[in-house]
């Protein structure tokens, strides 16, 4: 069997970029796109829902955040980022873990179908 050749320089046989060693993902459980609540959620709610999983690194379960000044990167407007946040919350999907106590800071979130993970210090932004 005639071994393969790399697409680009950067890359090896298998895909991967031989100049990280590490690569970070996200797992997507076919029991939540599969379940009912999911399917009965809005294409943009569930867009929000996996921009913020984006922020999860395995560690920070309640420490993720929907503020604009994050989200924003992604593309999300005020308006709409509201509006699927309220419908998330309503739906069970997030659940608020900090209430912010002055201006400045962001109310910070947790998934619900995760273990909530302590963590100390100032937020994961």
């Amino acid at each position: 069997m005639a071994s393969k050749k790399a697409k680009s320089r950067s890359m090896s046989a298998n895909g991967r970029s031989s100049k990280s060693k590490f690569w970070t993902y996200s797992k997507l459980l076919h029991a939540i796109t599969d379940h009912p609540d999911y399917i009965s959620l809005d294409k943009t709610s569930r867009a929000l829902l996996w921009d913020m999983y984006r922020q999860y690194n395995g560690y920070n379960n309640g420490n993720i955040s929907a503020a604009h000044g994050v989200m924003g990167k992604w593309g999300w407007d005020k308006k709409t980022l509201l509006r699927c946040r309220k419908k998330l919350e309503a739906a069970g999907w997030i659940v608020v873990t900090r209430i912010p106590r002055a201006k400045k800071e962001p109310t910070l979130y947790a998934f619900s179908w995760l273990k909530i993970d302590s963590w100390q210090g100032k937020p994961y932004l």
